[in-house]
C-alpha cells in the first residue's frame, strides 16, 4: 500500500489553504485505513487558527445523541477555525427523487459491480471552515466478490465556490 503524502505545515497567512491541504491528505490516510481494515470509524478532528489539532473517534453504534454532545462540547471548548469529519455514509441513486429528474447528475455508484445499485456505501470526508468554506471527498466503495476497493474519490464543493450558475 502506497504511503500517504507527507504531512502538510500549517500556515498561519493561509488557514483556508491549510485546512484544505490537511483535509486532502487525511482523506489519503482515511482511504488507506479503510482498504487495510475494511471500515472506518467516524471521527471529528478540530482545527485551531493556529493550526492545532485534536480529535474524536467514536466507536461504531456509538448513540447518535451522545456523539453530537461530545462533538458541540470539545467545538465549544477548542472554538475551531474548522473541522475535518471522517465517516462512512450511504448515498442513493438521484432517479429515486423525482425533483432531480431534469437535473443532470452522476451518481457515483454507477460503476459498482451491481450497476442497477440503488444505493452505495461510501467513505466521506468532509472539511468546514469558520468562514463558511465546505469541501468533500467522497470514495465509494466497490465490492469485487469479497474484497472491498474505493473508487476515485470525487470532490464536492459548493457550486458558488466552483463558479457554477
Amino acid at each position: 500500500m502506497p504511503s500517504p503524502i507527507a504531512q502538510p505545515e500549517w500556515n498561519q497567512s493561509d488557514k483556508e489553504g491549510s485546512l484544505e491541504r490537511y483535509a486532502d491528505w487525511l482523506n489519503q490516510i482515511a482511504r488507506m485505513s479503510f482498504l487495510k481494515e475494511g471500515h472506518h470509524p467516524q471521527m471529528f478532528i478540530f482545527f485551531t487558527g493556529q493550526g492545532e489539532i485534536e480529535g474524536c473517534q467514536f466507536r461504531d453504534g456509538f448513540p447518535q445523541k451522545q456523539r453530537d454532545g461530545v462533538v458541540f462540547r470539545e467545538a465549544a471548548r477548542i472554538n475551531p477555525f474548522g473541522t475535518i469529519q471522517i465517516l462512512m455514509i450511504k448515498i442513493y441513486d438521484p432517479k429515486l427523487f423525482p425533483e432531480l429528474k431534469h437535473q443532470n447528475v452522476r451518481f457515483v455508484g454507477s460503476d459498482d459491480s451491481n450497476p442497477k445499485a440503488l444505493k452505495r456505501d461510501c467513505l466521506m470526508v468532509r472539511m468546514e471552515s469558520r468562514t463558511g468554506r465546505v469541501k468533500q471527498w467522497i470514495n465509494p466503495v466497490v465490492k469485487e466478490g469479497a474484497c472491498l476497493k474505493l473508487g476515485d474519490a470525487v470532490d464536492t464543493y459548493p457550486a458558488e465556490d466552483a463558479d457554477c450558475d
